[in-house]
């Protein structure tokens, strides 16, 4: 970096600019603005200054009064709307929902834009034909002792129908104008079959419903906190726990006013917890924060390397997806074993790599690693191969990741054109490059030399494809580095050691339940969420399982209520 031309230094300094204090790290320190009100503390009973017990809340800057349901959600809820064996499988042609939030749930961005709305006409026409079109889907739509034919026959039908697809109680009102509609099927179009005809009409509409597509949290109160009703309850719990409709048993328990009550509330999330349907959303929460999807592009130069499988991409997001499976699910584990769990799930493909010699086939199997070289899904071959190039480790691209989606560090966008690393040379290993780059003495120190190349350093006795090493272009590895950290820092010696260090630290997992809390409430981190980010870190801490941190989310009062700044 040193040796390069004096404009490059330019397009440094312009681009760290604002780094110069270090990098801005939302959720490891308290969350300051965004509301008028005082941001409550907690309450500390043991007298470790920490929060154990997390301050109700009294305000929310953020308003989700009209969230949208996501791609995902729409899927699932077709299918259990009409009571499909599976979904329908057409949201990959919907256009695509901003990148602003992390999950992409975030009810504030998600809107219904002209082209999404034409989107949503096209597959609601296609649902509604195919499942009039097969006589076991349409027969079970059509509930048992249904009278034969009249208004009394149409009704009996869509009152079930619209009371799922609008998630709760249906006016008289509203089952009279679907009646309408529904006699008018014959007529437009064309079917003989009159229930066929005026469910394919009842189906398209409902599903191009706003009761349908927004997840409507209007609420009982115009202050700044309003409360929600007990269907806008059911519904934000569904959607966060199973990323669908309420099922009867949720919808009877709004109806009755028993969610609402604590035990009530506590007695729902327990039992949507415990079903399967849960499994997925929490699994797809740690395949978002470690990006494990984008494994199925890792590229590699196969001669350079001297082996790499050409469709090595598929076993990889296949390994990662039974890892975080066994680590969250079966192991009933949390962050912390995620990243400190020394084993893998491997095959004949993924076994060179790790230094298995053991013949194996396709089918993976759960293997020890060696603990002093492997500890987490950081070391596992997905993350390592993914976040390098095709012949060379990458330390800056590895050390950007975990500092961004595992510890919530905000880092400046890099300069549109940026300079390559210095060629290599006998005697450089990939780090005195990087340093040369952007290490101490360079213009762009500032924001790696604390953060990113310490962290992607970690990762250095590991090569473009993942394998153990200690030499690189014949000059050993070097490690071992030291992590700033807002209030202090951390050193490690190794992969093995830095994630051992991060797992015991609270800004990980400050950063942790601040994304929970994004997926599960559907919106940004509240300042008035300090409390409980405090009192759930320090519980996170202490090997909380994922399951329970979701727990303890959606049994909060957070759960019952939303912003509403302009309220008085």
């Amino acid at each position: 970096m040193t040796n390069k031309p004096k404009i490059w230094c330019v397009l440094f300094v312009l681009s760290w600019s604002a780094c110069k204090k270090g990098p801005s790290r939302p959720y490891l320190e308290a969350s300051k603005g965004g509301s008028s009100e005082p941001i409550p503390k907690g309450v500390d009973t043991d007298g470790d200054g920490v929060p154990d017990r997390a301050a109700p809340v009294t305000a929310l800057a953020f308003t989700t009064a009209l969230p949208r349901i996501t791609h995902l959600q729409w899927e699932n809820s077709v299918k259990d709307v009409l009571l499909l064996p599976a979904i329908p499988n057409l949201s990959s042609s919907f256009t695509a929902d901003p990148s602003g939030s992390f999950f992409k749930s975030d009810g504030n961005l998600l809107k219904v834009t002209p082209a999404l709305w034409n989107d949503y006409q096209t597959a609601a026409e296609t649902v509604a034909a195919k499942t009039i079109g097969d006589p076991t889907l349409l027969n079970k739509l059509v509930p048992d002792g249904t009278p034969e034919s009249g208004d009394a026959r149409a009704k009996a039908i869509i009152r079930p129908l619209a009371r799922r697809a609008f998630r709760g109680n249906v006016t008289e009102a509203q089952v009279n104008r679907l009646v309408a509609l529904y006699n008018k099927g014959p007529e437009l179009t064309g079917l003989k079959n009159a229930t066929a005809a005026g469910l394919q009409l009842v189906i398209t509409a409902l599903l191009q419903s706003p009761r349908f597509l927004y997840r409507t949290e209007i609420g009982k109160s115009p202050s700044q906190l309003v409360e929600l009703t007990a269907h806008e309850v059911a519904s934000r719990l569904s959607f966060a726990a199973w990323n669908t409709i309420p099922d009867e048993e949720l919808l009877k328990a709004a109806e009755s006013g028993e969610l609402l009550s604590p035990t009530g509330l506590k007695a729902q999330v327990t039992r949507l917890l415990a079903d399967a349907r849960s499994d997925p959303t929490l699994v797809d929460f740690f395949k978002k924060i470690f990006d494990t999807e984008s494994f199925i592009d890792v590229k590699k130069d196969a001669k350079a390397l001297g082996y790499w499988p050409g469709d090595m991409g598929l076993t990889l997001v296949k390994e990662a997806d039974l890892f975080i499976n066994d680590v969250i699910i079966t192991e009933k584990g949390g962050m912390n074993q995620l990243l400190t769990a020394p084993y893998a799930f491997v095959n004949a493909k993924t076994a060179p790599l790790y230094g298995i010699q053991e013949k194996l086939g396709n089918d993976f199997v759960k293997k020890e690693l060696n603990p002093e070289q492997r500890s987490g899904i950081l070391t596992q071959v997905g993350f390592l191969a993914r976040r390098s190039k095709e012949a060379e480790s990458d330390p800056i691209h590895r050390g950007v990741v975990v500092a961004t989606n595992v510890l919530c560090a905000e880092l400046s966008a890099p300069p549109a054109t940026f300079p390559p690393l210095p060629d290599i040379a006998p005697g450089l290993s990939t780090r005195d490059r990087v340093e040369q780059h952007t290490g101490k003495g360079t213009c762009g120190s500032t924001c790696h030399g604390d953060v990113i190349n310490p962290a992607g350093y970690a990762f250095e006795n590991f090569d473009a494809a993942g394998r153990w090493r200690t030499m690189d272009n014949d000059k050993p590895v070097n490690a071992a580095g030291r992590f700033g950290f807002p209030a202090s820092s951390i050193s490690f010696t190794n992969a093995v050691d830095f994630n051992k260090a991060i797992a015991n630290r609270d800004e990980l997992h400050r950063c942790y339940v601040a994304k929970a809390i994004e997926l599960m409430y559907a919106r940004q981190v509240d300042p008035q969420d300090e409390s409980l980010i405090a009192v759930l870190a320090k519980r996170s801490a202490k090997n909380l399982s994922a399951r329970d941190l979701f727990f303890q989310l959606l049994t909060d009062s957070r759960i019952a209520a939303r912003g509403n700044p302009e309220g008085e």
